[in-house]
């Protein structure tokens, strides 16, 4: 067993490896009465092209694959219900599916060891029939229908498809109606084999918990199981080209005003963990300098009469065989030319931020101490570490500590603003 020690905050993670390959993280806190455990795989929605377990060919899977597979596996083939189970223990549980990733879990504050057997074991026991499956596909349906009719879901889902022309990412986690009836059995299980292997999934644990003994718990149900170490597995990745599919586009749509959604497209090459670390780190502090709290720009764009009420704005990273990064803003404008231009001359303005730059530092130094005040957010950290910077995770203190203006400078100098796609949504 690894314990990886946080000197700066006096913590330690504990990190153990089974033979089957299988990683377990555990944070011991004691006096907390509940207990949190993530079962994560390193499977999402981006996974769709790859050579399936026991096969030599690749194949190109539909859409919505991974998300349809976590709502499958709450199935069970005893008539007792997964949710039913767990609440009979006095414990919450659910599950998502993101890009990246599908992940299941459960709080609790008793009955701890035996809803994580029970988390595990639905997990690792997929029961797939042709009816059940078919069944599902109206379920699924519902859900696509319901997030279409969010016009924050819609607009920032289209300005991805429209921004991207390569990636993966181009594609809505759930998929389409089209691509979810095409869905079979044999699909499924060909993405379980493959992505469910243990050597590709993460156990999270956080509580008061008795880390030798969980670990040994775990153990004896994978050693039950008799999986055996697995090969990497093998999928093709792409590299996004510099180009946007779709520059400008406008969809009427049923909203009680206009709203106009902009993604700006940067690439970048491969970097390692530490350098994507940091250059996350320094987009998320310029931002903040040019639109959060601290600054006056939303409000006097609603007083100049240039927008309506509100101008949200953030930035997504997309991996690859290169880094690709959207910067959105969406807004309710009234002059729509004026936004645009006074958001570009924002965009491209640069000032001395140093006295700023060190603020966000020290909190984000601070926002890292606070974290181990909560289990929840401590586990959010170890995830997010495991998935992103696999290195990062035994000195993120001191990588946060590391960051500095000079380095801050150079990468914002760097940033260029002139790809990006348009989305109007007008009312009906």
């Amino acid at each position: 067993m690894k314990r990886i020690k946080l000197d700066k905050v006096n913590e330690t993670i504990y990190k153990e490896v089974l033979s089957n390959g299988l990683t377990i993280y555990i944070y011991k806190k004691p006096n907390f009465q509940r207990k949190y455990a993530f079962f994560e795989t390193r499977y999402g929605s981006i996974n769709n092209v790859f050579v399936p377990f026991g096969k030599k060919e690749f194949r190109d899977v539909p859409l919505g694959i991974a998300h349809f597979l976590e709502h499958k596996l709450f199935e069970s083939n005893e008539d007792e219900n997964v949710f039913e189970a767990f609440e009979k223990d006095g414990a919450y549980v659910n599950a998502a599916t993101s890009y990246e990733k599908t992940y299941y879990y459960f709080n609790t504050v008793d009955n701890f060891d035996s809803c994580l057997t029970r988390l595990i074991d639905f997990v690792q026991s997929p029961y797939l029939t042709d009816e059940n499956v078919e069944k599902e596909k109206g379920i699924i349906a519902q859900e696509l229908d319901m997030r279409k009719d969010n016009p924050d879901f819609f607009m920032y889902s289209k300005l991805v498809n429209n921004a991207l022309i390569k990636s993966q990412y181009k594609y809505d986690v759930g998929g389409t109606k089209e691509d979810v009836n095409k869905i079979t059995k044999e699909d499924l299980y060909d993405c379980y084999n493959t992505f469910y292997h243990p050597s590709n999934m993460t156990l999270y644990i956080a509580g008061d918990v008795d880390v030798k003994k969980t670990i040994e718990l775990v153990k004896k149900n994978q050693e039950s199981k008799n999986y055996k170490k697995e090969n990497k597995i093998i999928q093709k990745t792409f590299k996004e080209p510099n180009e946007v599919d779709i520059k400008e586009e406008k969809v009427v749509y049923n909203v009680k005003s206009k709203k106009v959604g902009y993604a700006y497209k940067m690439l970048f090459d491969k970097m390692s963990d530490e350098k994507l670390f940091k250059f996350r780190i320094y987009l998320d502090i310029y931002f903040r300098l040019l639109f959060g709290s601290t600054s006056s720009f939303e409000d006097d764009l609603v007083k100049q009469g240039v927008i309506k009420t509100y101008m949200d704005s953030f930035f997504e990273h997309f991996k690859g065989e290169n880094e690709t990064f959207l910067v959105f803003f969406i807004t309710d404008p009234i002059d729509e030319d004026k936004f645009e231009k006074l958001l570009i001359n924002k965009l491209n303005e640069r000032k001395d931020y140093k006295e700023m730059f060190e603020l966000y530092k020290k909190k984000l130094i601070s926002d890292y101490i606070r974290r181990f005040e909560s289990q929840e957010a401590v586990l959010s950290l170890i995830r997010l570490c495991n998935q992103n910077y696999e290195s990062i995770l035994d000195n993120y203190y001191e990588n946060i500590s590391s960051i500095n203006y000079d380095e801050f400078v150079n990468v914002i100098n760097e940033l260029h603003f002139d790809n990006y796609v348009k989305l109007v949504l007008d009312e009906v």
